[in-house]
């Protein structure tokens, strides 16, 4: 009834309107909370990728250095280290619910608040009368358009979170729109970049923070960190480029809060891989499996060449994408499998109200054009690739696939506990899944 309520009034109220009622709503929800948000060091973290991995890193830098913290991101809630799911599929959550749970920080004598901060909820209102002391921008890529429109609309929303002066501003330098995010007024500003061969040259230089002399392996990432207030090398136990350039947005927004260097060095080196991003599942398999939440052509390419020069034998994908969002992107992840893995399968990811055929079918459209051998190209499907509109299927066929060397990736959904059909939020998790998967196999040996 909320939602048919919704839809109407949508189509005759103007979106202006909608915005200003929403300001409306955001303040008087603040009021019956009793404004928890003035009572707790508000931090926000937004961009296309990595919000949620950048926001964890922080709460675990805080927490190590003896903080009380609460934190609101896609994958969980956690109040001072005590976590729970976060099964709403809403990163930001709606009003009333994101001013309840600050106000539970608040009871449990937190001290800090990590909100990860969308587009749609800075568009919206959402987080309206917040004040962010210290925000991070991680980057700006292909995504959203369904809402937005325009790449310069999605910009512009994501510009909001640094619009009310705050006192620690952390951007990174390697993306084409660090200059404008930067142009915001802040008491201390940082920039953050990589300095290896794959730095883009448009890259702003001379970076304050900055990861240099990269080592990366299956499980773990090693590299000198020289930030303004020191520098050292560090080792983590977590593999990936895109999760080296996170980790150094989370360590200017804590050099900004005022953590000491030295605290924050020591702390990285315990750092706790995110649910669902680059998740292994082991069960004694002679081959990998790999569960992550990349769902946007810049997430999928940067999990896929970060994995094929550790593959050993062959790379088999299992993707989708998600229904009533951004169609423009699926034929790209459906090329972006086809250029990096042996074996693609589509399949079903959260088809919303949508057909899942059709967007099924979306994305494999991609998937021909993206292969670099044009003979492969042409076998087409059921050759080396896969449409099994079933998820729990297609992951069954990928790792029946499997062989002594190979890894299996699955994208799309990550450390998810619901996948959404129609307007149902029906129990789902690939982990969860592979694991049953693995142990039925084991039990028919």
């Amino acid at each position: 009834m909320k939602k048919i309520l919704k839809s109407i009034l949508r189509n005759r109220i103007s979106p202006t309107t909608i915005k200003s009622l929403r300001k409306i709503e955001s303040t008087l929800m603040a009021s019956q909370y009793g404004f928890p948000a003035k009572k707790l060091r508000i931090i926000g973290v937004t961009g296309t990728n990595g919000k949620t991995s950048t926001c964890h890193y922080i709460t675990q830098l805080l927490e190590e250095s003896g903080h009380k913290v609460g934190m609101l991101t896609t994958v969980a809630i956690s109040i001072n280290g005590k976590r729970e799911l976060n099964k709403t599929k809403k990163t930001t959550l709606d009003t009333r619910e994101l001013h309840m749970h600050l106000k539970k920080f608040v009871d449990a004598g937190c001290e800090y608040a990590v909100v990860e901060t969308t587009s749609h909820a800075l568009d919206q209102n959402r987080v309206y009368g917040i004040y962010y002391e210290a925000v991070g921008f991680t980057n700006l890529t292909h995504e959203h358009l369904d809402y937005h429109k325009t790449m310069g609309e999605y910009q512009k929303a994501k510009e909001k979170l640094f619009a009310n002066n705050p006192k620690v501003s952390v951007v990174n330098a390697d993306d084409p729109a660090a200059k404008t995010f930067l142009s915001y007024p802040a008491s201390k500003k940082f920039t953050y970049g990589i300095l290896d061969p794959l730095r883009p040259k448009e890259a702003l230089k001379d970076p304050d923070i900055t990861a240099s002399w990269l080592k990366m392996g299956s499980t773990t990432t090693s590299f000198k960190l020289v930030t303004p207030y020191g520098e050292t090398e560090v080792s983590m136990p977590l593999p990936g480029r895109f999760t080296v350039a996170n980790v150094l947005c989370a360590v200017g927004i804590t050099l900004g809060l005022g953590i000491p260097f030295q605290e924050i060095t020591k702390s990285i080196r315990k750092l706790r891989p995110v649910e669902g991003r680059m998740e292994p599942v082991d069960l004694g398999q002679p081959y990998s499996i790999i569960v992550d939440f990349a769902h946007t052509p810049d997430a999928l390419q940067q999990v896929y060449s970060t994995l094929r020069p550790m593959v050993k034998g062959r790379l088999i994908a299992v993707l989708g994408s998600m229904g009533d969002r951004d169609k423009t992107k699926r034929p790209i992840l459906g090329a972006l499998a086809a250029r990096y893995a042996d074996f693609v399968i589509v399949t079903n990811e959260d088809p919303a109200t949508e057909d899942p055929a059709s967007i099924i079918n979306e994305v494999a459209g991609g998937i021909p054009r993206g292969r670099p051998n044009a003979e492969e190209a042409k076998k087409g499907e059921n050759h080396w690739w896969w449409k099994i509109p079933d998820r729990r299927e297609a992951i069954s066929k990928a790792i029946g696939m499997a062989e002594k060397g190979d890894t299996v990736l699955i994208t799309g959904k990550g450390g998810e506990h619901v996948m959404l059909i129609g307007e149902k939020l029906i129990p789902w998790n690939d982990v969860k899944v592979v694991r049953e998967i693995l142990e039925q196999m084991n039990s028919q040996k």
